[in-house]
């Protein structure tokens, strides 16, 4: 039996104390809500977690993190080249955007290499 443990924690909410070590579960609480999965359910689950495109939200994180790249510095960027390249203003974005945008700016700030 092969169990994926990110496949256990997205469908568990990482419910403390299930763990696996190559593939295979090594601890599943007695008390947990839900009954430890035998290689049917794992199945079920993993093509859940598949069709949910979580799998790949995760690789595309880890692409972009591997680069150096956070997803709000990639973000900010390119919104500001578009504003400083293109007829975009910022006068153009609504209220709910510039705020979310000056949100992103304040984490790239952090995020930029001194």
């Amino acid at each position: 039996m092969t169990f994926r443990a990110d496949v256990l924690g997205w469908k568990t909410d990482h419910y403390p104390g299930i763990t696996t070590r190559s593939g295979v579960i090594t601890g599943w609480p007695a008390g947990a809500p839900f009954p430890e999965p035998d290689q049917a359910t794992h199945d079920i689950w993993l093509a859940e977690f598949q069709a949910a495109g979580i799998e790949q939200r995760t690789q595309d994180k880890k692409v972009l993190r591997e680069a150096g790249k956070d997803i709000a510095l990639v973000l900010v960027e390119l919104i500001e080249w578009q504003l400083a390249n293109t007829a975009m203003q910022a006068t153009d974005f609504s209220n709910g955007v510039k705020q979310a945008f000056l949100d992103l700016q304040t984490i790239a700030d952090r995020l930029r290499a001194p």
